[in-house]
């Protein structure tokens, strides 16, 4: 896993996300798909699901076809206009 991180591209305190794309069959879905999980401790009076109370953590499960950033900075993406 690794740290979350906010809007601003700081790091998002008691989050953390992982992908998972290579360890699951996408066979049927569109080119590019992918999985990216993500923990954090809950905000007050956020509401658990059972399997949440477990750790006492929220999870979170994105799939999604958006292309992955690219090196040249944070919100730059390949074929995007810069």
């Amino acid at each position: 896993m690794a740290s979350g991180l906010d809007q601003d591209w700081t790091l998002r305190d008691g989050a953390e996300v992982a992908e998972l794309t290579g360890m699951v069959d996408l066979d049927g879905y569109p080119p590019d798909t992918r999985i990216i999980v993500r923990r954090e401790r809950p905000h007050p009076g956020a509401q658990l699901s059972l399997f949440d109370q477990v750790e006492g953590l929220r999870h979170q499960v994105f799939l999604t076809n958006t292309p992955r950033p690219s090196p040249q900075g944070p919100g730059v993406f390949p074929g995007w206009p810069v």
